[in-house]
């Protein structure tokens, strides 16, 4: 069996903020079989705010220490 002979795999993406949406669209391009599941409207919630994403916050490399 070679890769093309292979079925694609399937992945649920919980979550249609600007991340869940950005990855189920980067895996579809990808060419999995993508499922997104939000309870609500697309971007509705966290997407407006801070959009699930960690960032270093911090001034100093001290203030990250603590």
């Amino acid at each position: 069996m070679t890769e093309a002979d292979e079925p694609a795999p399937s992945v649920a993406v919980v979550g249609g903020g600007a991340v869940g949406v950005t990855a189920a669209h980067d895996l579809a391009a990808r060419g999995a079989d993508v499922t997104l599941f939000e309870r609500g409207d697309l971007a509705a919630e966290s997407s407006g705010r801070a959009a699930g994403l960690l960032y270093d916050a911090y001034a100093e490399d001290v203030d990250a220490a603590v």
